[in-house]
């Protein structure tokens, strides 16, 4: 399905149709499993593009350009596969029927600190009820 895609693609460009890819080095990332494993990895790890680069054998910048070219095919096969998970919700109401059928919900969140504000009332709202790290001096 993607590989037609991408030729429909390539005859859609006036340039293209005298040059169809055939000749040259074989590039780095030459078959669709090497895309697919690319763009999974970059997901998984989120490593920066210099280091993906390094991993797979190309630039910082040439890493940039294939996620930027190939996230879009991997949304657009997932959204068409019928795969992509929901996000995005509003409000309670709206999250309810995604969750009615599921035992348990995992939810990543964590603490960030921020600056204290001067105000008693904001203070208290913002208090997490976690004590302070710093040792009582005595």
């Amino acid at each position: 399905m993607q590989k037609e895609r991408y030729e429909e693609r390539l005859k859609s460009r006036p340039q293209r149709l005298s040059r169809m890819p055939a000749g040259g080095p074989q590039g780095y990332l030459s078959t669709w499993e090497h895309k697919l494993f690319f763009v999974l990895y970059y997901l998984k790890n989120y490593p920066t593009y210099d280091v993906l680069g390094y991993l797979f054998g190309f630039s910082g910048g040439h890493a940039y350009d294939h996620l930027q070219r190939l996230l879009p095919v991997l949304q657009h096969s997932l959204a068409t596969l019928k795969l992509l998970p929901e996000r995005g919700f509003k409000t309670v109401i709206d999250l309810e029927p995604a969750i009615e059928n599921e035992n348990k919900i995992i939810v990543d969140g964590a603490e960030r600190p921020c600056v204290r504000p001067q105000d008693e009332d904001q203070q208290r709202a913002r208090y997490s009820g976690k004590k302070s790290a710093t040792p009582l001096k005595i």
